[in-house]
């Protein structure tokens, strides 16, 4: 039997963490021939993740999905809590690299949709990469559409401020008031930071979300019209 080894790369913190786990080793279950390495990073002072990790470890994660640790970069700061975020991911380019260098059968990275800085490493090691969206299709289809709001359209959502206004949004069936946008893509400092994260999907060999058909229909919908790469629930 040939062996697939996947290396996922979730984004630091706890909500991010346990669904990766979780599509881990959903994979495994499925799938005899796959293992996966779980990278690790964690945010300073955060333990909490050892805790999940251990945890899991010693009661759901699958036998064939390993849990690596990163070496903490507690140095690493921006100027807001997302670009710190954005730059503590950069900074462990390098460690992805020395640990996939000893892995022997590599066949795809699968990144967090807030690591996709992590597919420049995939594809210096020659392997294609997967983007999971750990927390449902609204969201990812949100995401799209702000990058397709500002690329495609030339709005700017961060002129809207404070406002009361309400903006159609294709992966909902409400419009969405403004006020309710994610403070990311209301801040200039952080906006055009996080629509770039966002263009790399397009990149990607696939998407895999945490969410199934029925109650999300119209993000699902969206989605496809949207000719992104291969989607899996």
């Amino acid at each position: 039997m040939n062996t697939v080894e996947l290396v996922f790369v979730p984004a630091p913190g706890m909500g991010h963490l346990p669904p990766t786990l979780e599509m881990a080793s959903h994979l495994a279950a499925r799938e005899p021939s796959i293992s996966v390495n779980v990278l690790v990073m964690r945010l300073p002072s955060d333990t909490k993740i050892d805790l999940y990790a251990q945890s899991s470890m010693a009661s759901t994660l699958h036998p064939r999905v390993k849990i690596s640790y990163l070496p903490r970069h507690d140095d690493v700061v921006g100027n807001n809590a997302f670009e710190s975020l954005i730059k503590l991911i950069e900074s462990h380019k390098p460690d992805v690299v020395n640990a996939v260098q000893d892995l022997k059968h590599v066949s795809a990275f699968v990144v967090d949709i807030t690591c996709t800085a992590m597919m420049d490493v995939a594809t210096s090691v020659g392997v294609p990469s997967w983007v999971f969206s750990p927390r449902s299709a609204s969201l990812l289809g949100f995401i799209c559409y702000m990058v397709e709001l500002r690329d495609r359209h030339g709005v700017d959502v961060t002129n809207y401020g404070d406002s009361d206004d309400k903006l159609d949004f294709p992966a909902f069936l409400n419009p969405l008031p403004v006020t309710a946008v994610p403070q990311v893509f209301l801040t200039r400092e952080t906006t055009d930071m996080g629509l770039e994260t966002s263009r790399k999907c397009r990149d990607a060999k696939g998407l895999l979300i945490n969410t199934f058909w029925e109650p999300e229909r119209v993000p699902l919908k969206y989605l496809s019209d949207l000719k992104l790469p291969s989607q899996f629930q």
